[in-house]
């Protein structure tokens, strides 16, 4: 947590500790943006306070966006877990006009969630429809399909263990790629960083 947001630090490569120079600029980098968010304008964090609670918005409709179906249940990491299904309802229509907006209408899904703390422990989705992002530049066309799991830390923290995307994605009207992209994390360690702010002429 950096001024009481998360922020993500690279502290590693490939199991092996950054060089002397990465680590400097990964502290530098840090410094920066510790000192951004603590003189942050009014503007600029209205505005942010403003998008989180349009994605906590966007987050309560999804009951009323899906026909949920308990499918029975499951053991991960040895934890009893419901697996739940969704299918989009014929016609429902968002609150909202964001990018996130029309997940609730074009995917569908299974979730399986902790017995014992009531949170989800993974989530599949499958792309029924084309996703238009970034201002239709970004197209995710259907049949794609994303797996997000997450596991519990030490017993007191969730936090993220694997993630997976594959399927085609256009950018612009020109260029096509098939996405396949995995992120496995692991080892995770619990350590105090403290941020230092310093004027421009001491960095290096």
């Amino acid at each position: 947590m950096l001024a009481g947001r998360s922020y993500r630090r690279l502290v590693s490569r490939n199991g092996k500790p950054l060089s002397a120079k990465e680590q400097a600029s990964e502290q530098a980098k840090m410094d920066r943006e510790f000192a951004r968010r603590q003189h942050e304008s009014p503007s600029n964090k209205a505005k942010r306070e403003k998008n989180d609670a349009e994605n906590r918005k966007f987050l309560l409709q999804a009951p009323d966006a899906f026909t949920l179906r308990l499918e029975g249940v499951e053991q991960v990491s040895g934890q009893p877990v419901w697996v739940i299904s969704g299918e989009p309802k014929p016609g429902f229509r968002t609150k909202g006009s964001g990018p996130d907006a029309q997940i609730l209408t074009k995917v569908r899904g299974k979730v399986w969630i902790d017995q014992a703390e009531y949170r989800w422990v993974k989530v599949e989705l499958e792309v029924l429809e084309t996703l238009s992002l970034d201002l239709s530049l970004v197209r995710i066309a259907p049949g794609t399909h994303l797996t997000s799991e997450q596991a519990r830390v030490n017993d007191e923290v969730w936090l993220p263990s694997h993630t997976s995307i594959r399927g085609d994605v256009r950018m612009g009207y020109l260029v096509k790629a098939r996405l396949e992209q995995e992120i496995t994390y692991r080892d995770y360690k619990k350590f105090q960083s403290d941020s230092r702010i310093v004027p421009d002429g001491e960095r290096k």
